[in-house]
This record gives structure tokens, C-alpha cells and sequence, in this order.
């Protein structure tokens, strides 16, 4: 397996299992805000989304999953290093597979979460910049796992 294939599946078991500090930091209160009604309406909520990954790590359907999930996936296949698509998607496939226990629990919790929303200010291409971040505990242990809105009004995880 290549380094770019276990950099993506790290950091995407890390967004799951991140605890502490946001990478853009907390932000104040006045950033922060309960994602009201109103924005529900408009784009999919982080429970929605945390609910429809679940969907698709409980079907195995991890090529899906990193096709409109993972938001920086654009941006990983046209490092210089990358191998085919196709590959990838294989190779994380069968890393998925050996972490699906994990990602069923987190995101089931994340299903009923309550999600804070902020704004990162350097948002990647194709992103928002809101970021929504629930705190659950699994197996006894608080993570905190953020979500990245996509401009196509889903919500996704980062590499």
C-alpha cells in the first residue's frame, strides 16, 4: 500500500477518533451557532450526512463513500504520486473493511449528536467553510469528529 492510500485512511480515522483543539481553533461565540431550523431546510444537517455515512460503511459501499464524502478526494487524486482512482478506492476499501467496527460506532453516535457549527475561514476548494463538530463517547473515550460542508450541500469528512 502507498503512502498516499494510508495518509487517507489515517486522517480520515483521525477526523472520527480527533479529540481536542479544532484545526481552526474553537472560534468565538459570536461564530458559533446550534444549526437552527432554518439552515436544516436549506442543505443536509451533520446528522443527516453522519446518518447516510453510516449507510454506507453498514453496506461496505466505500467507493461512494470517498466519491461524495470525503471532500478533499478532487484534490488527492491529482497529487503528483497518486495511483488510478480505481486503486485507491480498492486500497482504502480494504482499510475501511478493517476499521468498519470503529466507523459504525462513531457514526451512529454522530446520527443523534448535537453539532456546533463554526467557520473556518480557509475553507478548501469546493467547501463552505462551516464546520460542524459533535463530541460523543466511544468505548469510554470523548472524540470530538468534525464534518466539512461541501458546496453541494452535503457534508463530508477531511483526509
Amino acid at each position: 500500500m502507498n503512502w498516499i492510500a494510508r495518509t487517507v485512511l489515517a486522517c480520515m480515522f483521525l477526523s472520527v477518533m480527533a479529540c481536542g483543539e479544532s484545526s481552526t481553533g474553537e472560534g468565538t461565540s459570536a461564530d458559533r451557532s446550534a444549526v437552527s431550523s432554518d439552515e436544516q431546510s436549506k442543505s443536509e444537517t451533520p446528522q443527516e450526512a453522519a446518518a447516510a455515512i453510516l449507510e454506507l460503511v453498514k453496506a461496505e459501499d466505500y467507493k461512494t463513500l470517498i466519491e461524495e464524502r470525503y471532500s478533499e478526494w478532487q484534490r488527492s487524486l491529482a497529487m503528483p504520486e497518486s495511483p488510478p482512482a480505481e486503486q485507491m478506492i480498492e486500497q482504502l476499501s480494504l482499510q475501511y473493511a478493517e476499521q468498519r467496527d470503529v466507523l459504525l460506532g462513531v457514526y451512529g453516535l454522530l446520527a443523534e449528536a448535537e453539532f456546533v457549527i463554526t467557520d473556518d475561514h480557509t475553507p478548501q476548494p469546493g467547501e463552505t467553510g462551516r464546520v460542524a463538530t459533535a463530541t460523543v463517547t466511544y468505548q469510554g473515550q470523548e472524540v470530538r469528529p468534525k464534518l466539512y460542508e461541501m458546496e453541494n450541500g452535503r457534508w463530508g469528512f477531511h483526509q
